[in-house]
């Protein structure tokens, strides 16, 4: 009944909340034969970290739509819990909506996180919804060019 996407979006949810696991659906699926499975197969194919929000899930659908490279999703470094992080090239991009970063002590936050980190070697960028949905190609190229530099060692 649900669409691909929604179908992420509830098996994300229900694993963030500890209420199933990848292997758990896995078994299901194994001990299924001759059910409609085929669209839970891509759910457990990659080993990735449950995404937490629509926009994480839209993100990585950009990154994958461009060719970009996929990043590990909800990673903690230098203490902090961040978006999508490429870890070789140590560049780090944080999903800014307005539910979570719309007021005084989110904005200081944020503004502290991204210190921090810088600190620790990374270059943060932020990516609001508007800039991903609107602007795609754009935002394509910039984080790939982004990418790129980091992993010349520039």
């Amino acid at each position: 009944m649900l669409g691909d996407a929604a179908l992420a979006r509830a098996f994300n949810e229900a694993r963030v909340m500890g209420r199933v696991t990848r292997a758990e659906l896995g078994a299901l699926l194994d001990r299924s034969p001759g059910r409609r499975v085929g669209v839970l197969q891509p759910l457990i194919a990659r080993p990735a970290a449950a995404t937490r929000s629509a926009f994480e899930d839209a993100f990585l659908a950009f990154v994958e739509r461009y060719g970009l490279p996929r990043p590990e999703v909800n990673r903690r470094i230098a203490g902090y819990e961040v978006d999508m992080v490429w870890l070789a090239q140590r560049v780090i991009i944080e999903l800014d909506g307005r539910a979570y970063h719309d007021d005084y002590r989110a904005f200081e936050r944020d503004r502290d996180k991204d210190l921090d980190l810088a600190s620790a070697g990374f270059v943060v960028g932020r990516m609001t919804w508007r800039r991903l949905h609107q602007q795609p190609e754009r935002e394509a190229q910039r984080l790939l060019a982004l990418l790129e530099r980091r992993r010349a060692g520039a």
